[in-house]
């Protein structure tokens, strides 16, 4: 079971401005330069989840430092599993449709070395 009732695209959806200043103050670089393009291509997948991981942690109570801290903490496989599943929202099998589920993309396993914002 998901930490997260929301998929990926449902919280990433529904961020607003103040969700995108704190992921610019914690993570250093703005929401939208770590979001791949409509085919997967470019962006930071692995810092993008983990922003949404931040978000959703801040909605639940977390300081900044605390969701921050939780999300870089947080192992590939952690953070794939801790949103809601597309396929089962949907009713899709991903099977069906010839997709794969999602693997770590190149260089993903490599840890930033980012700093933990100072404050809320």
């Amino acid at each position: 079971m998901s930490a997260c009732d929301q998929t990926v695209e449902e919280l990433s959806d529904s961020l607003t401005g103040f969700d995108e200043i704190a992921i610019k103050k914690a993570f250093g670089v703005p929401f939208a330069a770590l979001a791949p393009n409509e085919k997967g291509q470019g962006g930071d997948v692995f810092q993008f989840l983990r922003t949404l991981v931040f978000v959703h942690r801040r909605r639940e109570g977390d300081t900044d430092v605390t969701a921050y801290n939780a999300a870089q903490g947080m192992t590939t496989g952690e953070v794939n599993a801790y949103f809601a599943d597309e396929s089962a929202e949907s009713g899709k099998d991903d099977s069906t449709t010839g997709e794969t589920p999602m693997s770590s993309p190149p260089g993903a396993s490599s840890p930033d070395s980012q700093q933990p914002p100072t404050s809320n």
